[in-house]
């Protein structure tokens, strides 16, 4: 309910559905620093409806 309240709000073209399908293919990708032993992470490319997703749910949650 919160998702849905806060994709209204930011007048997201996403309808909850949509949001939960698009999840489906993001990746992300950690990996480990062979110097320092420094765990990373990082996101792999998104498409413009996963990176839309990813904003909003940084900005509110």
């Amino acid at each position: 309910k919160e998702l849905e309240r806060v994709l209204k709000q930011e007048k997201s073209t996403l309808s909850l559905k949509q949001a939960a399908e698009v999840t489906h293919n993001m990746y992300q990708i950690t990996y480990k620093l062979p110097e320092s032993k420094q765990t990373k992470s990082r996101l792999l490319q998104m498409d413009q409806q996963q990176s839309e997703l990813f904003e909003i749910v940084n900005k509110h949650f």
